[in-house]
């Protein structure tokens, strides 16, 4: 497992920790290599679904400090289980990923302060999203979650 370079836990301005840019960030960078992590069967606060009962386990020098937006700045590739960035990421900026597009059902839901417009509010995981939403977000999906809205749509 890799964190790259560029980016560090920092402080947030609204409090807490997150991940940020200590450089610039070109779209489609590798920022955690997730490969070797530990994989658990039940999830944690801090864990990445990967599928059913397979979650990869959070820890502080990688996903542990990853918070959420609804528009987020990185998502997971899941064919080699990367996080990348989504667009062009400035130096100072927070790596955030959407929570709802790889977990099916968060530990602890919370309310969401992104800010977005197309904010969800509470933020419970993917099978509390509405059909619109989950829509939305299907070029982020797990291949798990991917599949399980495809049975959905045959339903």
């Amino acid at each position: 497992m890799h964190r790259s370079e560029k980016i560090a836990v920092e402080e947030r301005p609204r409090g807490g920790r997150g991940l940020f840019a200590h450089a610039p960030i070109a779209c489609g960078e590798v920022l955690i290599d997730f490969r070797g992590a530990p994989v658990v069967a039940r999830p944690t606060r801090t864990s990445l679904q990967i599928d059913d009962d397979r979650h990869i386990a959070g820890l502080d020098e990688t996903n542990a400090f990853l918070n959420h937006s609804c528009e987020p700045t990185a998502g997971y590739d899941y064919a080699g289980v990367y996080l990348r960035a989504l667009r062009d990421i400035a130096a100072g900026e927070e790596i955030t990923v959407n929570y709802n597009a790889g977990d099916d059902d968060l530990v602890e839901k919370f309310r969401c302060d992104c800010g977005s417009p197309s904010c969800v509010g509470e933020v419970r995981g993917f099978r509390h999203l509405s059909r619109e939403q989950k829509l939305r977000l299907l070029p982020l999906l797990a291949p798990y979650l991917r599949r399980r809205l495809e049975q959905e749509e045959e339903a």
